[in-house]
């Protein structure tokens, strides 16, 4: 009878050890899993921030585009008025230089 008892307090004693250890086992995964989701609530916000300042810089971008591409128009435009005034022959009379010059400053008002 006394190595019946001796046997179920060894049991017991061994699930006792075993319950403790798992809850030990337990409570240190839920605080590293604590601790990676704090981190990843941190790498979260960082990586919104990051999308918001991306999305800002493409709207900038995009602004500097269309403004780009407004005064290229210009320019272009002014190259034509150039290009055409530069066409055909030297009409008679005074210096051809000071007709040049004269059609070149016109596009420059």
């Amino acid at each position: 009878m006394m190595y019946l008892l001796a046997g179920m307090a060894l049991v017991t004693a061994l699930t006792g050890a075993w319950g403790a250890w798992e809850r030990h086992s337990k409570e240190t995964a839920e605080a590293k899993v604590e601790t990676l989701e704090t981190r990843l609530d941190a790498q979260n916000k960082a990586v919104a921030a990051l999308k918001a300042e991306g999305d800002r810089r493409v709207a900038q971008a995009t602004k500097g585009i269309a403004a780009s591409a407004k005064v290229t128009q210009a320019a272009v435009s002014e190259a034509a008025r150039l290009r055409k005034a530069g066409e055909g022959s030297t009409p008679p009379g005074p210096c051809p230089a000071g007709i040049a010059t004269d059609k070149i400053r016109a596009g420059l008002k």
